[in-house]
């Protein structure tokens, strides 16, 4: 199930209570495997909800997987049988319904029940879920992803960026609903991931700081996205003050009036940063709003206002081009490729300007949105699995496809349509048997096999939303 459609759960029709009671022992239930006191909270939430389908029949699956559990398969078979009668639920809900359902062996009775439940594996989701496995089974005992591999004994990609990596599969796995389920080994994983990141928060809030790596920056923001929406879905008290802490410092570090760089309010900005710490934002804004975090939503929206401001001055007014530090120029270049023509040069940060422009709250028909769509749009810079040849430069960028779907959904339309079309055609195609991408494109070399899976996954959940 993707994150957005579990978000879109928290109805204004709950009661603030109801709300609160549900994703404590939601909580409770998944993370600290607390089953019996989560339970007892379920059922005391039954008669709640009373004008909200959705989280009526949430409640009553919990239930059943509780019991599920708890070895009571009869209640649990109850249990779901309930909330399969509640009419008008979202597929989310009956999502999940089919996942318990699926543990119980789908029993006949259920599934009569709810035949809406019954879900179509469709090749995208096939690819997802074997590229979670994928990734599930390249985590540390203490919860990381490593940002290096040892290749014919000696250590291949970026020293320092293992926080950052750990923070994207993080990521990932929340917009793959694997914060819903009810596996618990997934669970453990995610729970030792949460820990691990928290571990490398220092005194002044930064996460992943690794001297002599300049680019620790990205740890730090990829970070605070995955903490700041695991928070905004398991509500666990104990991530209030590091999210507090590493939202404070994102402001703390940008260059007033635009945006970010390596060092902090250094005077230099580039599109990559100021992007990804924009996407870490968008969350911190919904948290402060609802004051879940301690700092002042007026300030983040601030920040993402300032962020445009660079995009602004980073974008040529003749085509469009956002560039990476001044407009237009070609983006960031990859220190680790011995051969910088090796790969086409692609709009990538002009993906990101567009995503870091919607954030601000653009309107898509301004010159600057009207020009970056043209640009990501034109037919050498659509998605296509093409390797390096000897007359052709490679066209494989998994961060390019990551920037460029987030921009290419919000834009909507036929240029969605044929931009997620070229894309499920670039990356279907190309998993191998165990769920990994090989790492062939431009951005692989930082981080390997578990890059590449990571991204394509990610960008895949997002082009299903």
């Amino acid at each position: 199930m993707a994150w957005t459609l579990f978000l879109a759960l928290l109805a204004p029709t709950a009661t603030g209570d109801g709300h609160d009671r549900f994703y404590r022992a939601f909580y409770m239930d998944l993370a600290e495997g607390k089953t019996e006191q989560a339970l007892a909270e379920y059922r005391e939430l039954l008669t709640a909800f009373a004008d909200d389908a959705d989280h009526r029949a949430w409640v009553r699956v919990r239930v059943a997987a509780c019991e599920l559990k708890l070895g009571r398969k009869a209640e649990a078979l109850k249990a779901l049988a309930d909330a399969a009668s509640v009419e008008g639920i979202g597929e989310s809900v009956r999502n999940a319904l089919a996942d318990v359902r699926g543990q119980l062996g789908g029993s006949p009775a259920v599934a009569k029940s709810d035949p809406p439940a019954k879900r179509e594996m469709t090749p995208t989701r096939k690819a997802v879920e074997a590229g979670l496995r994928y990734l599930l089974q390249q985590q540390r005992v203490d919860g990381h992803w490593p940002s290096q591999r040892e290749v014919q004994g000696k250590p291949v990609g970026l020293r320092g960026l293992e926080t950052g990596m750990t923070a994207l599969v993080l990521s990932t796995m929340h917009e793959s609903g694997a914060f819903t389920r009810s596996d618990e080994e997934t669970t453990r994983a995610l729970d030792r991931a949460v820990v691990w990141l928290i571990s490398k928060q220092d005194a002044q809030g930064r996460i992943g700081f690794s001297r002599g790596c300049e680019e620790w920056i990205y740890n730090h923001g990829l970070a605070t996205h995955a903490l700041a929406e695991i928070y905004a879905t398991t509500r666990k008290p104990d991530l209030r003050e590091p999210v507090s802490r590493a939202v404070s410092y994102i402001l703390k570090h940008q260059n007033k009036h635009f945006g970010w760089k390596y060092e902090e309010s250094g005077g230099l900005s580039d599109t990559s940063v100021t992007a990804t710490m924009t996407y870490a934002l968008l969350v911190a804004h919904r948290l402060a709003v609802d004051k879940r975090i301690d700092v002042e939503p007026g300030k983040i929206a601030q920040s993402i206002g300032w962020a445009q401001n660079w995009t602004n001055r980073a974008t040529a007014f003749t085509n469009g081009r956002t560039g990476y530090e001044a407009p237009g120029d070609a983006g960031s270049r990859l220190r680790l490729l011995r051969d910088k023509n090796q790969f086409r040069s692609l709009p990538t940060m002009t993906a990101a300007g567009i995503f870091v422009r919607f954030a601000a709250g653009e309107d898509r028909q301004t010159r600057s949105m009207q020009q970056g769509t043209a640009l990501l749009m034109e037919e050498p810079h659509l998605p296509s699995y093409t390797p390096p040849e000897e007359t052709d430069p490679g066209k494989i960028n998994f961060v390019y496809w990551h920037w460029g779907t987030r921009a290419m959904r919000l834009v909507g339309g036929p240029s969605w349509d044929k931009w997620k079309a070229e894309l499920l055609r670039a990356l279907l195609p190309h998993q191998e048997a165990d769920g990994h991408w090989t790492p062939a494109g431009y951005w692989s070399p930082v981080g390997g096999r578990i890059l590449s899976t990571a991204l394509a996954v990610s960008t895949l959940i997002e082009a299903e939303r």
